[in-house]
């Protein structure tokens, strides 16, 4: 949604494109960040559960 509101705004010509690019890059970085965490998680619980089984 954030995304979609700041590319509209690039379109419209309210902010240059390249910082719309950048914002673009940033949250992607931010997911997979925050997706490489959650699955190093995962994988910590199931390390866990197997010396506790």
């Amino acid at each position: 949604m954030l995304i979609y509101s700041t590319l509209s705004l690039s379109h419209w010509g309210l902010i240059p494109d390249f910082q719309a690019i950048l914002y673009l890059l940033a949250s992607l970085c931010l997911l997979f960040d925050i997706l490489e965490s959650y699955q190093a998680w995962r994988n910590r619980d199931k390390h866990r559960t197997k010396k506790a089984g």
